[in-house]
């Protein structure tokens, strides 16, 4: 009854957004946006976002390489061909990868890229509707502004007009539209779009205002206090941070004094983004969260040189962070995010990532590339996480909704029973423990999680499964503990073995370093996995899986630690 009352209220709201977009749209009202024709640009921002120097000539060579996929486009226009998927077809008509494009070391592509996007605004041009998405008609006015130098050449003065024009009506339509964007980074993303065009044109701070306390409002409600973002997604706050810190700039560049609710957004959420990286540089895998170039996070972290928040347990993204002696531990100890923004969430609660040194140990398979779309499904899945299944099946469950699923262009996601966590300090380590009651409804059963790293380094862990309440039973329910390798990790078996309800097995990490791992309770087998978020697609990887029966309260222990007998100690070793 409660999801029935949640996936009302969202549609309610979605009506509420419709109804003001087609108001303010309206052609009595369009007025209320402005001439920006008229205007002249004061500024350009930069785009921090990594380029790809080889991208012109690819094209040369014509291939049209966007979103993991490739288009072969000849010496023709790229609006000609079919998108091999629907994320190219978002990023072509995003233009972000104007980018990519270097008039000062090729001219020939600055040519060119001014020729395509004049191909693009061409009245006989038509377009397709991912073209007229808000969060890509955004990311459109992003790009053009950010390319300004290469698109606005003043001794082709046709061009230019033509291409402010089409910023223009851009502008307008979006000023209109922007409630229509998915909830979430999308709907920041139009806004911001809105913000940066008030900024870098003259004579627009009559409109500046009523953007920006637009733009801050919905700050204050998707970043959370302690920095997270209320999709709980890691890959959105890495976004926003790529538009906001060039914002900023923008600002100080026209000597306009940043919003104090942006400023505090920006620093919050880098010291977020600080707080979920691993050993290695990259950001733990969790609710949506793929592969990110770690030069990426080291910009972002350039911002600010602030070390990682004093936290344990982030109150409200709802994530631990555990490290003592260079071993990191992330866990997921949250609920899944309102029904609108957990189109991408996974049923990964209590979860955890763990990093030895620069070595990834344990992983979650993380969200799969956008050409890698048909893997997305079963990356949500609570199997596909470093966490423990009741009868193979996930602790949350899918949301079917047409309307809501067209709005967000995902599937919902839900998770029934509350979510608990608290700190513990044991001598010189440091612990938490987390219980969720997703498998109650069905099974009677609670799942409990004790992770802790002790001084050393070493990781103890307990899996727990009870009744909710004390003294009832419950009916024997086969489960199964999941604990993912990164591919870099091979594992065989000690001279210990493998016994019915123990195990005893020797990780091998890409530096050269052995970790012993030690399991008691459960019986213990070795098999293949696949790593998502690898940025050159999916990656086989191994497993190890701890399977047994809950009848009333069962306990599985498990435990992972450096083995100085096999191996050189890790801080001996070079990365």
């Amino acid at each position: 009854m409660s999801e029935r009352f949640r996936v009302a209220a969202a549609r309610a709201r979605r009506v509420r957004r419709v109804t003001a977009a087609s108001v303010l749209g309206s052609p009595l009202l369009r007025w209320r946006y402005g001439q920006l024709a008229k205007r002249s640009l004061a500024i350009s921002p930069q785009d921090i976002r990594t380029r790809d120097r080889l991208f012109f000539t690819e094209i040369e060579t014509g291939f049209f390489g966007l979103a993991g996929s490739v288009a072969r486009i000849g010496s023709g226009s790229p609006f000609d061909c079919q998108p091999p998927s629907a994320a190219w077809a978002r990023e072509l008509h995003g233009f972000s990868w104007l980018r990519h494009i270097d008039p000062v070391m090729e001219p020939a592509a600055g040519v060119w890229a001014r020729k395509i996007v004049l191909d693009w605004l061409a009245p006989s041009r038509p377009h397709a509707a991912v073209a007229r998405l808000p969060e890509v008609r955004a990311r459109r006015i992003i790009s053009w502004l950010s390319s300004a130098t290469v698109l606005l050449d003043a001794d082709e003065p046709v061009a230019f007009d033509e291409i402010m024009k089409g910023i223009a009506a851009d502008v307008t339509t979006l000023s209109a539209q922007w409630r229509l964007a998915s909830d979430g980074k999308a709907r920041l993303t139009a806004l911001t779009a809105l913000v940066f065009v008030r900024v870098v044109f003259e004579d627009e701070d009559e409109h500046l205002e009523t953007v920006l306390a637009m733009l801050v409002a919905e700050i204050e409600r998707q970043v959370l206090p302690d920095g997270g973002h209320i999709s709980r997604n890691p890959a959105a706050l890495i976004d926003v941070l790529l538009d906001w810190l060039p914002l900023k700039s923008c600002f100080d560049a026209r000597g306009l004094d940043v919003p104090q609710p942006l400023r505090a957004a920006i620093e919050r959420a880098v010291g977020m983004v600080r707080f979920l990286r691993l050993g290695d540089g990259g950001i733990a895998r969790f609710n949506g969260m793929g592969v990110v170039d770690r030069s990426t996070i080291a910009t972002l972290l350039a911002y600010d040189a602030k070390p990682v928040p004093d936290l344990v347990l982030a109150p409200w993204s709802r994530y631990a962070r555990l490290e003592r002696s260079g071993t990191i531990v992330i866990a997921d100890a949250g609920v899944p995010p309102p029904i609108e923004v957990s189109g991408e969430a996974c049923a990964g609660c209590l979860s955890f990532e763990a990093s030895a040194g620069t070595n990834l140990l344990f992983v979650n398979m993380g969200a799969p590339g956008p050409a890698d779309g048909d893997w997305r499904a079963m990356s949500r899945a609570t199997a596909s996480h470093t966490a423990a299944c009741l009868s193979e099946v996930s602790s949350a469950q899918l949301v079917r909704d047409a309307r809501l699923e067209a709005a967000s262009q995902a599937i919902p996601l839900t998770l029934a029973g509350q979510v608990q966590a608290s700190v513990q300090t044991v001598d010189d380590g440091v612990a938490i423990e987390m219980s969720h009651e997703g498998y109650v409804g069905r099974n009677g059963l609670v799942h409990r999680r004790l992770i802790g790293v002790d001084a050393n380094g070493s990781i103890a862990g307990a899996d727990h499964f009870e009744p909710r309440h004390r003294g009832s039973g419950a009916d024997e329910v086969p489960f199964s503990i999941h604990f993912h390798l990164h591919p870099s990790t091979t594992i065989e078996p000690s001279s210990q073995g493998m016994t019915g309800r123990s195990a005893n097995l020797v990780l091998r990490l890409h530096d050269g370093s052995s970790w012993r791992f030690e399991i008691i309770g459960a019986a213990t087998s070795i098999e293949e996995s696949t790593f998502l978020a690898s940025s050159s697609g999916p990656q086989p990887s191994l497993r190890i899986v701890a399977r047994g029966i809950a009848t009333g309260a069962t306990t599985v222990e498990w435990s992972v630690g450096l083995d100085s007998g096999l191996h050189t100690a890790r801080e001996d070793t070079t990365p």
